[in-house]
């Protein structure tokens, strides 16, 4: 996988599973550099037909298992105020 897929590849290797962070922020800028990268791979590889499956993957073992998570990433971020790392993250990917 290319350097730049570098955060889908550690997905990959951590099998849809974070690793225990200590740090709140920490851990919501490792999610939602996974999901960048998960975004950046799929819309790079959208004409390849096996895409489908791993994307199915992706949000069942993944995405899903975190949903609950995410969603207050994305409220804290929706506020408009939060200066937090990761929501700094959604704005610059946007």
């Amino acid at each position: 996988m290319k350097k730049k897929h570098e955060n889908l590849k550690k997905l990959i290797l951590f099998q849809y599973n974070l690793l225990f962070e200590n740090d709140e922020n920490k851990k919501n800028c490792t999610m939602m550099k996974i999901l960048h990268g998960f975004l950046q791979y799929f819309n790079a590889n959208k004409s390849n037909s096996e895409i489908i499956t791993f994307a199915k993957e992706f949000f069942k073992y993944y995405y899903d298992k975190n949903k609950e998570d995410y969603k207050k990433i994305f409220a804290e971020y929706s506020t408009g105020t939060n200066t937090k790392e990761y929501c700094i993250i959604i704005a610059v990917r946007k």
